[in-house]
């Protein structure tokens, strides 16, 4: 623990009496409990597990956070870019960066660059993964899903009405395989949140 005496010689001789020494000391023995290190404001990389919610609460970060809590990479990344973000809420720039923190790159097709024309403030966001975000054994489980439409809520423009689709991306060998059948169309949703 550092030493949290005040020095005597930065104080004014004229109000250096008996009175000020006891204030002093008093703060002295104060400070002496509380841990310096850890109310010191650091780079979000450094900070202690453990005062990482009130960082968050100081960036007014939470709203991008999961009910059940987010990965601590995640965490620090939206505590490290949070004035960049709030700047961009509203904008696809935002959402796709807010989205990038969490590891999960996005496509936007605007309603007007959709065939057909979709319709007028609507969007269609395509959701890319290789890797599970939450450790839970699954690129989609429904925590990553929730999250992903938690961020995409809060960085999207309110009168923005979103089409929410989810893929995965493959890096590796790749193999196809061919089922003969005939009219018939599958569509892989995830389970309902």
């Amino acid at each position: 623990m550092p030493d949290l005496r005040f020095e005597d010689r930065l104080i004014p001789p004229g109000i250096f009496d008996g009175r000020t020494q006891a204030l002093f000391a008093m703060f002295a023995n104060v400070l002496s409990d509380v841990d310096i290190q850890t109310a010191m404001e650091r780079q979000p990389s450094e900070e202690p597990i453990e005062v990482l919610p009130l960082v968050m609460a100081e960036k007014s970060i939470g709203e991008f956070i999961d009910v059940e809590g987010s990965p601590e990479p995640a965490i620090r990344t939206l505590i490290e870019n949070a004035f960049p973000l709030h700047e961009a809420k509203g904008t696809d720039p935002g959402v796709l960066s807010a989205l990038d923190a969490f590891g999960l790159k996005a496509e936007i097709e605007q309603w007007y660059d959709q065939t057909p024309v979709g319709s007028p403030h609507t969007h269609n966001i395509l959701i890319n993964t290789d890797q599970d975000i939450f450790g839970e054994g699954e690129l989609w489980s429904i925590r990553a899903v929730r999250q992903s439409k938690a961020v995409i809520e809060t960085m999207k423009r309110k009168s923005q009405t979103s089409e929410f689709r989810l893929g995965v991306e493959i890096t590796g060998p790749t193999f196809v395989a061919v089922a003969a059948q005939v009219h018939h169309e599958f569509l892989i949703l995830p389970e309902a949140v």
